[in-house]
C-alpha cells in the first residue's frame, strides 16, 4: 500500500509555529470560540502554551495552522456577507 508523505519546508513549519504561538494568545476574529481546537490551551499559563506549541510535531503544527486559516476565512466571509445583507436592506429601505 502506498503512503502519501507531505514534504514540509522549514519556512512553512517555522511560520506555522510562530503563528500558532500568537493564536494561543487570542483568536484574531476577536473572541474565544469554544469550538476552536485551541480553546482549552488558551486557558493555560503562557509558558505552558509555548511549551505545548513547541512540543507539536511539524506536521501537526502545520495542520493546526491550516485549520485556523480555513476557519478564519469562513468567519470573515460570513461576516462580510452579513454586512452586505444589512447594507442591501438599508438601501432597499431608503428606496422604498
Amino acid at each position: 500500500m502506498a503512503t502519501n508523505h507531505t514534504l514540509l519546508s522549514t519556512t512553512d513549519v517555522e511560520h506555522a509555529r510562530k503563528a500558532l504561538v500568537g493564536l494561543l494568545w487570542d483568536c484574531p476574529v476577536g473572541h474565544h470560540p469554544t469550538d476552536c481546537p485551541l480553546h482549552e490551551y488558551r486557558q493555560g499559563a503562557l509558558d505552558d502554551r509555548h511549551k505545548w506549541a513547541r512540543s507539536l510535531s511539524d506536521e501537526v503544527c502545520v495542520k493546526v495552522y491550516e485549520y485556523h486559516q480555513q476557519c478564519m476565512s469562513r468567519k470573515i466571509d460570513h461576516s462580510s456577507c452579513k454586512r452586505r445583507c444589512e447594507c442591501v436592506k438599508q438601501v432597499a429601505g431608503l428606496l422604498s
